[in-house]
């Protein structure tokens, strides 16, 4: 059951990647692919695997037991959870909720998504977001 569990919330945590990728590129105003947006890709690339990074590793940064020295990095891991929600929802529901995937990049705002969603959606989207959001904390806890 367990490494079912981590099979399960490593492709959580991917796509978890993927849309916190997509949501700072798109938040950078990019729309299409450019070779002079190379260095926005590679900010949001940097800055995706940093909140992945941060979450896959929430076990050792929140035990009371763990090493006092990654608890600085608290604050920054709660950012990065918000953060990580709130690109999460956009990408899950302009990609595949609203099937509005005209680009690779997130291009619609959290207002918009709430507009153009019943209350059976909202309920599905933001159960999805916590799914995708927490899967690298779960797999943190779970791998060791």
């Amino acid at each position: 059951m367990k490494g079912f569990l981590l099979f399960i919330f490593a492709a959580g945590s991917i796509w978890d990647f993927v849309t916190s990728l997509l949501g700072i590129i798109g938040i950078f105003g990019v729309t299409d692919w450019k070779p002079e947006h190379i260095p926005i890709y590679i900010s949001a690339f940097i800055g995706s695997a940093l909140i992945l990074g941060l979450s896959g590793n929430a076990e050792d940064i929140w035990s009371k037991s763990g090493n006092d020295k990654y608890k600085i990095l608290i604050p920054f891991h709660i950012v990065a959870i918000i953060f990580d929600a709130y690109t999460s929802f956009l990408g899950t529901s302009q990609n595949v909720l609203l099937k509005d995937s005209r680009t690779a990049f997130i291009t619609i705002g959290f207002g918009e998504v709430w507009e153009m969603t019943t209350f059976e959606q909202k309920i599905a989207l933001l159960f999805v977001t916590v799914l995708v959001t927490m899967s690298p904390i779960a797999f943190s806890t779970l791998r060791d």
